[in-house]
């Protein structure tokens, strides 16, 4: 029995849960399918959908399961809560599968409640890890398979028989982090300077790349930082815990996590010292949530923060998005949207996420943007743009990080807004 959602469906087979993407996202990500075998599932919370807010199904799993062992992961459902949403009118074919669904489940042996939303691996004892039966068994398993599975990403790129995709970061701008390990990299960082023809104690910018490391003995989750080819440090053990997964996950796609960086190095007395900062948000804003809106597409480059306006009206699509104290990042699209008043009309630029709208900008805002959205969309274009959502279910806030239509480069113009030779 199969019940359609808000960007996923919600299937149950007769030994398993099959969460299944949506049209916009089976297009442009391959088989993206999660199978949950009845087996590991604890139970399943339901909520149902009411005037404001959509229901959802929220898959809650055995405790150190890999859920990364379940298929791959798409990007239009949350691949940590495992989570299906759905409208009111939806609510009577979600209804029936919930019958089936706890019909099922209560026939099942009870199964190990998972303790919190610990990266899997972490705080396992060996005890854990030596139960025969024990559910970690098989989460252990699928760690190792990942890892396997990524080193030989990491290898075939490293080699040359990969050719990784470049995917910069979002938000980059709002924070920073410091490398570690600079003084262990000092040929590197003599290299890079000289390759550069650059002066000493002179900082400069540039991009870095972020590569998840596999097999390092000093840090299971080390994270190394590369700069125009030299490896010149690594993320501090506290912030590689944070950043590894995401960075995992886009390995795994073939995407290689880019962000802006600052070196500075010294060599006053003979011995190079350096020190290289990161531009990088938070984990929850550097990856968007859910799936890119497709190609052709023209995406504004981040700049100033704009307010949607608006998005209190469109609780039915946010709501679900949101996570109370955190902000997730969605890919957005921007449209023309003519307002009827009374007397006269206006336009104004209508944000979409996943093609449904969520607010608008204001008419002063949107007077430039509206000549990029119309000289897009005459190319058969669509305009894309980083958003940023917060608040919780019943209250959010959505807001944009585009440049200023001024700041646009000739560069960026003649690959986006003009036809293509």
């Amino acid at each position: 029995m199969r019940a359609t959602g808000y960007g996923a469906d919600l299937e149950l087979t007769q030994d398993a849960l099959m969460i299944h993407a949506g049209k916009m996202a089976a297009t442009i990500q391959r088989a993206p399918t999660i199978t949950i075998p009845l087996a590991d599932v604890v139970r399943v919370e339901w909520k149902d959908a009411r005037m404001l807010v959509n229901g959802h199904a929220r898959v809650f799993v055995s405790d150190g399961v890999d859920l990364s062992t379940y298929g791959p992961q798409p990007n239009a459902i949350n691949p940590q809560s495992l989570v299906v949403h759905w409208r009111r009118k939806d609510r009577a074919a979600f209804a029936a599968l919930r019958a089936q669904v706890d019909a099922l489940l209560a026939g099942q042996p009870s199964r190990r409640e998972p303790t919190g939303r610990v990266p899997i691996g972490a705080g396992q004892s060996d005890a854990d890890q030596l139960e025969p039966t024990s559910p970690k068994v098989r989460g252990a398993a699928g760690v190792a398979d990942q890892e396997k599975a990524l080193r030989d990403v990491v290898a075939k790129a490293k080699r040359g028989k990969l050719r990784m995709t470049a995917f910069e970061l979002w938000d980059g701008s709002s924070s920073s982090v410091e490398v570690v390990g600079e003084a262990y990299h000092r040929r590197e960082l003599a290299a890079l300077y000289k390759a550069g023809g650059r002066r000493t104690s002179e900082g400069f910018r540039t991009e870095a790349v972020l590569v998840p490391e596999v097999g390092n003995a000093h840090d299971a989750n080390a994270v190394r930082i590369d700069v125009e080819g030299h490896t010149v440090g690594f993320l501090a053990r506290e912030d590689a815990v944070r950043y590894r997964p995401l960075l995992a996950r886009l390995a795994l796609e073939g995407r290689g996590a880019v962000t802006r960086a600052r070196v500075w190095a010294t060599n006053d007395d003979g011995t190079w010292r350096g020190r290289v900062t990161l531009d990088l948000g938070d984990p929850d804003s550097i990856l968007p949530a859910n799936a890119h809106p497709g190609e052709p597409a023209a995406e504004l480059p981040e700049g100033r923060t704009i307010q949607v306006t608006g998005e209190q009206e469109h609780l039915d699509v946010l709501g679900p998005m949101v996570v109370a104290g955190r902000t997730t990042a969605l890919w957005c699209t921007l449209h023309a949207l003519t307002i009827k008043l009374p007397r006269s009309e206006k336009r104004v630029a209508e944000v979409r996420v996943d093609g449904q709208p969520v607010g608008t900008l204001t008419p002063a805002t949107s007077a430039g943007l509206l000549t990029v959205v119309d000289r897009a969309e005459a190319l058969g274009r669509t305009v894309t743009a980083h958003g940023f959502l917060s608040g919780k279910s019943l209250t959010v806030s959505m807001a944009l990080s585009i440049a200023r239509t001024a700041d646009l480069t000739e560069e960026w113009i003649s690959e986006h807004l003009e036809p293509t030779p």
